[in-house]
Order: structure tokens, then sequence, then C-alpha cells
């Protein structure tokens, strides 16, 4: 079989910002092939471990870079070698006598939540620093002879040779803005002067009690999603923009809570951690008779077609009947994420007790309401709605990758957490008017070939999906074919072929679809056998 000019994934994932790393291979060797990315926000995905993230999970923005994070002190990057072993490492130098001179910076972050923060450091001429959260004691640290001082906030250090040394530790988070400093002082008082100096790298904030893999961070917003929700290979997300019209997404001592007659409803923040890794609250309503209820709700401003998703629990043993919004659904034992669609033409949302018993105790985590008519990956709020914009992804200039007058478009899908949703597969073009077009509507593969703003072929091919899928489709004139999982479902024998073909787009940004789990692409300048075809398609 001919090698791709074009790969992306099949378990080899890479991304930083504003790219996502695909590649070739020539003989023996390989040879990256960046494709641009663009969000300009951040957006949440499930790590390998089954815990949503944010992407990247490193909360601090600049992890390597300090002018803009600096008080009484300067900085000069590139100064030594970090334990990256690249010329990365910063030194910062105290400019002003007194306290607190060095690295600082604030955070907004989530009440009563922990947080671990790490960062790299080693001795210049300056034998104690010192690190303070505040609300936490000072820490100091020897960074000459690599110990602590007398005071402590819990921090641990790692030696990672060439006198490195990561220093992480735990904090429970302020609700709101949090400060965070490290900087030169002295064994007992928090005073330096100006010439003190210390080599820092590797800033990190990130949510939980481990420090985690350092994760190198610029402005934090476009960064590409890899998924691994049922999927040890892990899978892209794409996905158009949604916000999340819930104010306080995880923080239900900020809902409303309205009862009648006797009828109660409580709720404990921080109750327990979803399988997931978010903060859970507990809810739990009684009431003295069926006639009688309890609501906690919140508020959104809303005409049009929405839909729900919340991650529940019931704290007890079996099931238990609860009302969101109007629509019932039944909580288990085990997590999880319901979704619920429907038109709201109110502006409340909420939980409402309507089971046969007199009380019930669930834990909730994770509530999202957003215009559309399927949920998309979570979007945490606090305090205000939250917009993650659309993910855009491709790779342009890649004209001597693409066959010209003939090629094989090949792609590993995934739609486990799919409904019947628009999803683009495959778009090879030049321009909107000229483009060769695969993708999924429900349950049929959309076919589009344009040239120059003519319609060649325009076709819906029904097939049966499954929850992984494989397609391949070679083009060349008069002679199209569709491949899904080891079998040929479609073959057009009239068309042209669009001229100049130099980029590969993940999405159509004109279908607004949503497309999830992208398991691997590949583009071939041939065309494929039928042998091949069916071997390559088949699961």
């Amino acid at each position: 079989m001919a090698e791709p000019t074009i790969q992306l994934g099949g378990g080899n994932w890479a991304g930083k910002s504003d790219n996502l790393l695909g590649y070739y291979k020539e003989g023996e060797r390989f040879y990256k092939q960046d494709f641009t990315f663009s969000r300009s926000t951040t957006g949440t995905y499930t790590d390998s471990e089954g815990y949503i993230q944010e992407m990247p999970y490193n909360l601090a923005s600049y992890s390597e870079d300090y002018t803009n994070s600096l008080q009484g002190a300067s900085t000069t990057f590139g100064t030594i070698t970090s334990p990256t072993s690249k010329l990365n490492a910063s030194t910062i130098t105290t400019t002003a006598n007194g306290d607190y001179k060095g690295w600082f910076k604030s955070y907004t972050l989530i009440g009563s939540t922990d947080y671990t923060f790490s960062f790299y450091v080693k001795y210049n001429n300056k034998q104690w620093l010192s690190f303070y959260h505040i609300g936490s004691n000072i820490t100091k640290f020897d960074v000459q002879n690599g110990v602590f001082g007398s005071n402590s906030i819990g921090m641990t250090k790692e030696d990672v040779g060439d006198g490195w040394y990561r220093l992480s530790g735990t904090i429970t988070a302020s609700s709101g803005t949090n400060y965070f400093y490290v900087y030169n002082s002295g064994q007992n008082d928090q005073d330096s002067s100006i010439g003190d100096a210390f080599y820092l790298f590797g800033i990190q904030l990130v949510k939980g009690t481990s420090a985690k893999t350092y994760f190198p961070t610029t402005t934090r917003l476009n960064m590409p999603r890899v998924d691994y929700l049922n999927n040890s290979n892990g899978s892209l997300i794409l996905e158009p923009q949604r916000s999340n019209l819930v104010t306080y997404s995880s923080d239900f001592t900020e809902w409303d809570i309205s009862t009648e007659s006797t009828s109660t409803m409580t709720v404990t923040p921080n109750y327990t951690t979803a399988q997931n890794g978010l903060s859970a609250s507990r809810l739990v309503a009684t009431r003295p008779s069926t006639d009688f209820r309890s609501i906690i709700s919140n508020y959104v401003t809303n005409t049009n077609t929405a839909t729900k998703s919340v991650y529940i629990k019931n704290n007890n043993a079996g099931n238990v009947d609860i009302n969101i919004s109007d629509q019932a659904i039944t909580v288990t034992d085990t997590w999880q994420r319901y979704e619920l669609t429907n038109n709201y033409p109110h502006a409340t949302i909420g939980l409402r007790y309507t089971g046969a018993a007199l009380s019930c105790d669930i834990s909730i985590a994770g509530y999202q309401f957003e215009l559309g008519s399927y949920a998309t990956s979570y979007i945490p709020t606090s305090g205000s709605s939250v917009t993650r914009n659309a993910d855009v992804c491709s790779i342009t200039n890649a004209s001597d990758r693409i066959g010209q007058t003939q090629g094989t478009l090949y792609s590993e899908f995934d739609l486990t957490e799919d409904n019947n949703f628009t999803i683009v597969e495959i778009n090879l073009s030049n321009s909107t008017s000229n483009r060769i077009l695969a993708y999924r509507n429900a349950s049929y593969i959309q076919f589009i070939v344009q040239v120059g703003g003519y319609i060649e072929i325009n076709n819906s091919t029904l097939v049966t999906f499954l929850d992984t899928n494989k397609i391949a489709i070679t083009y060349q004139a008069n002679n199209f074919k569709i491949y899904l999982n080891g079998s040929l479902v479609k073959t057009y024998t009239s068309g042209s072929i669009p001229s100049s073909l130099d980029t590969v787009a993940l999405q159509d940004p004109n279908l607004q679809g949503r497309k999830q789990g992208i398991k691997s692409l590949a583009i071939f300048k041939e065309i494929l056998t039928s042998t091949e075809l069916e071997t390559l398609t088949t699961l």
C-alpha cells in the first residue's frame, strides 16, 4: 500500500499553541506536517484517567515568559538550560530593596477547591527564596543546598538534576482572586536586595492535589483537545461555538431554593467528587406529602431550542425520580451525564424532586444550559456565563501533498458519545466553491463535489454507523467511491475534480456542525485498490 502523504492521530497526538502535529513518511523517516489550530478560548476534555480537564490543564498562562509577572524584579529569558534540556529558563533578578520582590501573579479560582502550584528553581547568587499564597504560610527554600526552612505549607521538592528542584504544594483556594509569589528572601525574613537572583522555569497551576507533568503554555487559548473518553488512543474534539448560560455550573449554593409548605432542600457544596473529577454538591430534599415540592433553580434568558446537561447520581441505593425544568428523569446510583433538549420559552431552569418517596438525596455537578439541539463538552462557569469559541483546524499550502487528479481520503471516527448530529469528516478545497467534502448527517453520508461554484455531486447515502467507524473515499474524474467499515457503499460515475486543491480542513464552517471523535486521518495521492480499501476500512 502507498504511504499517506498526510497523517494525523492514530494514537500519535501532539499539540501546542496554535498547532496540531500531523506527519508524513518518506522511506524510514518521518516528517512533521503541522495543522493550524485556533479557538481563542479554553475548552475541556476528558483525560486518560477519565477526569474532565481544561486544555491545557496548566491554568498558568505564559509558564516560561515572566515579562508581565514581576514585582520589583527583572527577567532575562534563555540564560540557562532548563530541566527540559532546552535553553528556555529565566533569571529573576531583584531590582528594588524590600519584601516580595520577584515573580508575582493572580488567578481567579473556585473557592474551597484544591489546586496544586509548582515551579522549577535553581541557585544563582541568593541562597534563599520564598513561596507565598495569600492565606497560607510562607515557605522558605534553601536553593543552594536544596532544603526547606522552618516554615512550610506542606510543599514538597523533587531533585530533577543539574541543581534544579521542582517545588510543589497544594492549596485550598479562596473564592475569586488568589495571589501567588515566588521571590528572593532571607532565611528569617522576606527582604531581598538589588541584584539578588535565582533561576526560574515552568510555572504550573492545576486543579487537584498532584502537580501533574509540566505542560508549557503561552496564552492557553489555542490548544487542540484530544479526548480519551471511552477511547484509549484519543480522539480530536472539534465543536461549534457554544455558551453555558448557567452562571454557577457547580456551586449550587449560589442557586435559588424555593419550597412549598414545610418542604425543605439543603445544599452541601464540595460534598464529593464525581467520577470525572468535578466537585459535586449534595442536594437533600424532603416534603410532608406528594402535594408539595422543593426546587433549586437558576435563571437564563432563552426563547430557542436548548439543551441541558448535568452529572447526577443518587446517594442511596436504587433510583430516584426528579424533574429538570419539567422534564422527568430517573437518576441511578452511578454517575451519569443527563442530556435533555427542548424548546424552553421560560427563563428558569432547575431541579424538582418528584418521586413517590418523601425525600431524596443526590449529588450533582457540571450543570450546562446551551442553545442548540445537543450537548457539547462541559463549559465551567463561576459567576457569569462563559462562551467557548468554535474549534478551527486545517492545513493549508499543501498542494504537493494532495493528489490533484486522483487520491484517497481516509478517516477513523468515534460516535460513542454522539447522537444524530452533523459531523464533517473530510474537506479538500482551495475555496468554498472548489471542494471535495464528505460528512455524516444522521444515518447518511453526504458527499459533495463542487467545481467553480458548480455542484458536480451532492448526494446522500443511507448507511449503518457504529460506535467506531472507518471511511475511505477515492476520487478521480467520473470515478468516485465510498467505503465504510470494510464495504463499498457508493459509486459515482460522473463528476469533475476541482483544480489546485491545497487545503485539508477538518470541518466546514458553513455547516456549523459538531465533529467529535477524529481518531485518525490520512491522505493518499493515489487511488488504493479495492482490496486495500476494504482492508483499510475493516474494523
